[in-house]
């Protein structure tokens, strides 16, 4: 993704992958749906006319209970979900509408944020005043009344729908957006944010929604690299890199299995911060690096 805005910016972009292939598996139990890819990204890159191509998913979630035929099953049409929620509480039924207006309302303030540059601590002075500025503002609109101190229940999804519904099987239903993707339990404060995570993305203006991307995950990777190539980036794949080659703490190419050098002013890893310091770059030029632009735990275990 970086490479086709790089490449749209107008800069000499070269992409190197280890595999014969970009991108993830053609089906995959892990990353099956398509919802968080920023709106923005799909509209700057073009995917649409670049082969991405995906089937909203509808029904959203089915919820069978054990030991009897009974179900949840929810969906895009609110009726119907009403109805269907009715079967285990009417009460509950009557205020889903108000909950998904609450927890849209609070998602939807926090979505500037998902667009914006992240924070540097190195950035000149001013510039750090304008977009801590302009976040105070997002935080201070009509839209982020539901963020307000009082609001603590947002800490984990279990209180969240404790507050809300009565029916347990809806809670349950409900509180996997809280913590899918994430190693904890309902209960553990900080959870309230993935609930939220979860519910900011969208497809075709549609709030919330999540689709199934036609032909695979893969295929999305293949979109943005087609979108890469079609602004000038060469994308080389079987070409692993072995060693990040730098000068006095000033990266200057990289090195590949094959003993070629490939020069450029600037290189970016998509390999883990770990494989990144400690295999690809030399011990010798690990201590020319600036540790202010690392964070500090991270540079004293590697000794930066």
């Amino acid at each position: 993704m970086q490479a086709a805005y790089m490449a749209r910016a107008g800069k000499r972009v070269c992409v190197l992958e280890r595999r014969e292939l970009l991108g993830g598996f053609k089906f995959s139990r892990a990353s099956y749906l398509l919802s968080l890819l920023r709106p923005i990204v799909i509209e700057d890159l073009k995917l649409k006319e670049h082969g991405l191509r995906y089937h909203i998913r509808n029904p959203s979630s089915f919820t069978p209970i054990r030991d009897s035929k009974q179900k949840l099953l929810l969906g895009l049409d609110m009726n119907d979900n009403c109805k269907e929620i009715a079967k285990f509480s009417r009460r509950d039924a009557q205020v889903f509408p108000k909950y998904e207006d609450f927890i849209g309302l609070t998602a939807r303030s926090l979505e500037p944020l998902m667009d914006d540059v992240p924070f540097n601590a190195h950035e000149k002075k001013w510039k750090m005043l304008m977009n801590r500025w302009r976040q105070r503002k997002v935080y201070q609109s009509g839209k982020a009344k539901n963020l307000s101190p009082d609001n603590t229940r947002l800490s984990y999804p279990v209180a969240v729908m404790n507050k809300w519904f009565e029916s347990e099987v809806l809670k349950a239903t409900l509180a996997t957006d809280g913590i899918i993707g994430f190693a904890a339990s309902p209960y553990d404060m900080g959870t309230g944010y993935v609930l939220l995570h979860h519910l900011m993305g969208g497809l075709d203006n549609r709030r919330g929604a999540w689709g199934y991307v036609i032909g695979g995950m893969g295929e999305v990777s293949k979109a943005i690299a087609s979108s890469a190539r079609s602004h000038g980036a060469e994308i080389f794949t079987e070409q692993e890199v072995v060693t990040i080659l730098t000068d006095c703490g000033h990266v200057k190419g990289v090195r590949l299995t094959s003993g070629r050098e490939v020069y450029a002013n600037t290189v970016l890893s998509n390999a883990t911060p770990t494989v990144t310091f400690e295999n690809l770059v030399s011990k010798v030029e690990m201590s020319h690096l600036d540790s202010r632009s690392l964070p500090e735990e991270f540079a004293e275990h590697h000794k930066v």
